[in-house]
């Protein structure tokens, strides 16, 4: 026959429920008594050079055929590998079987039975074979023109010759039998039960969840239970290192009944132990964060949340494992900290400086130093800093203080991430950024009145006068050597907080009147000083705690 040749097939045979379209097709052909390879041709359901009906077929194809062998529309959707897209999951190469069901004469082949996670038969609560056991082969791998001409259970794996076939009766082979307790029957039950509503969000974000945590637990075996890693490395032994649609169905039952608590621990509120899966070993990796993105916002939310105890101070900033609403940095956004560097002075407001503050950890002068960079660095995509050097230099101390503030501290790095989503959504109104490229120093500064025990000269008084009004204009850390007033010794610093320890009232609303005439000179309309409020930091969602 060629394709041309068929408009309807002779003799029509329904299609069973949950059959392959493999399965219908060799049936299909043993009632017409041709090869299946050749009425896969003839329907155009092959691809030149392969032995088996494609994968791929659109869906034009099928409807023809449904109309060729008087099938409803749509009857055909369902037997193909296609139809467990949404689950995201590979599609094995070749089938598994049940040498129990096969026993049925006629017997159709499932289409779940080439699903990398489908390892056990429901009716007979055995493991599914992967191979056949006279030839090794996985059955249906490949087709001959003897497929069709023998019955189901019978394998049609070409011999060496290619012209004949191994001919192995598959119902023959022992089943391997499951306890009822066996929790991979009970791995088997779940994932059955989310396969029979496909449909349904939860259930496909269910399934592709799995694919991942599986796929990555066979990556690293030394993430699993000792027994798991043995399964998984005595199969590589046997087959060498295989993708998850090449591990024997016994191996992907172990790694399912392992990764099934993961995704069901933590739904009902309880407190979980970190799986070590989910365990990062030190900063994040680039595979780490890969695999984390494959998995579903809320799972990739308990995975950030259980990580947060085993993750340095700034990899927490940056996910904001250490909320209540963490999310993985988006590599997208390399310019988030640089559009919010506007709002941020390089020294801390002291108001946030004294509310960070412990009674063991560091002072608010240390906070006020070195914690205002880490205000860039939630959601900031930059692994090396680079956005938060750009405020001032990230020092060995700039670490070293926000490790014991977050330690002495638990609730300061929340704090921080508040405040950087305060400044996303509202803003300031302060540019900073403009006025440090505005007000590089300050000239001529007005004369302070000499206090009784000042004994400071002239012009170490002017210096510090100038250092005053310009922290209040640019919000600068004297620290930093940037600048031309910076601290120039440790006793230049300590004089300095000696000064504005010693300014009165007056002094100060001399030298903050005479900042503000500056920023009106420069045409800036903003105030002089300001600082995000507590109260409405602390109403933006999810930071009810900051």
């Amino acid at each position: 026959m060629k394709r041309d040749d068929v408009r309807t097939l002779p003799i029509r045979l329904p299609v069973a429920s949950g059959e392959a379209l493999e399965s219908w097709l060799i049936r299909l052909a043993t009632r017409n008594r041709i090869s299946a390879l050749q009425l896969a041709n003839v329907l155009g359901l092959t691809q030149r050079g392969r032995r088996s009906p494609r994968r791929d077929i659109p869906a034009e194809s099928l409807r023809r055929v449904e109309n060729q062998a008087g099938l409803a529309p749509g009857t055909l959707d369902t037997t193909v590998a296609t139809f467990y897209q949404p689950t995201g999951w590979p599609i094995l190469p070749a089938f598994r079987f049940c040498a129990v069901c096969l026993r049925t004469p006629g017997m159709p082949w499932p289409n779940h039975w080439r699903l990398p996670y489908l390892f056990t038969c429901h009716n007979h609560r055995v493991l599914l074979r992967d191979s056949c056991p006279a030839c090794g082969k996985p059955p249906r791998l490949s087709w001959t023109h003897h497929a069709g001409l023998n019955t189901g259970n019978i394998c049609t794996t070409p011999t060496a010759n290619r012209n004949d076939i191994c001919g192995t009766d598959l119902s023959r082979r022992p089943p391997r039998a499951l306890a009822p307790d066996d929790p991979r029957l009970a791995a088997q039950d779940w994932i059955a039960e989310r396969l029979q509503r496909l449909g349904g969000d939860d259930a496909i974000a269910d399934l592709r969840n799995l694919h991942v945590l599986v796929a990555w637990l066979h990556g690293e075996p030394a993430r699993g239970t000792p027994a798991v890693a043995a399964a998984i490395l005595r199969s590589r032994s046997l087959r060498g290192r295989q993708n998850i649609t090449r591990v024997p169905a016994a191996t992907a039952a172990a790694l399912t009944a392992e990764i099934l608590p993961i995704l069901d621990g933590g739904r009902a509120g309880a407190s979980q132990p970190t799986p070590l899966l989910l365990k990062p070993q030190g900063p994040f990796t680039n595979g780490y964060l890969h695999r984390l993105a494959a998995l579903t916002p809320d799972l990739r939310a308990r995975a950030l949340v259980a990580a947060d105890r085993d993750l340095p101070t700034v990899e927490r900033l940056r996910h904001r494992t250490c909320t209540l609403t963490p999310h993985l940095a988006d590599p997208t956004t390399n310019d988030l900290a640089l559009q919010r560097i506007r709002h941020v002075p390089e020294k801390l407001w002291p108001d946030w400086s004294h509310h960070l503050a412990a009674p063991t950890g560091p002072g608010p002068l240390a906070i006020a130093a070195h914690v205002a960079p880490a205000i860039l660095i939630p959601g900031s995509a930059c692994g090396d800093l680079r956005a938060a050097t750009q405020l001032r230099a990230w020092t060995k101390t700039t670490a070293q203080v926000l490790h014991r503030l977050a330690s002495e501290n638990p609730g300061a790095l929340h704090t921080i991430c508040a405040i950087a989503d305060y400044l996303d959504t509202v803003g300031s109104p302060i540019d900073y950024q403009r006025r440090r490229h505005t007000f590089t120093d300050v000239t001529e500064p007005p004369e302070l009145g000499r206090a009784p025990d000042d004994d400071l000269g002239r012009e170490t008084r002017q210096l510090h006068t100038r250092r005053y009004i310009f922290a209040l204009l640019t919000g600068a850390n004297l620290g930093s050597p940037n600048h031309a007033v910076s601290f120039r010794t440790s006793q230049d610093s300590a004089e300095y907080v000696t000064f504005e320890q010693n300014l009165d009232r007056s002094d100060q609303h001399q030298l903050r009147a005479f900042a503000a005439d500056l920023l009106q000179a420069a045409g800036i309309r903003e105030p002089l000083t300001w600082s995000p409020p507590f109260e409405e930091v602390g109403r933006l969602p999810g930071n009810e705690n900051a």
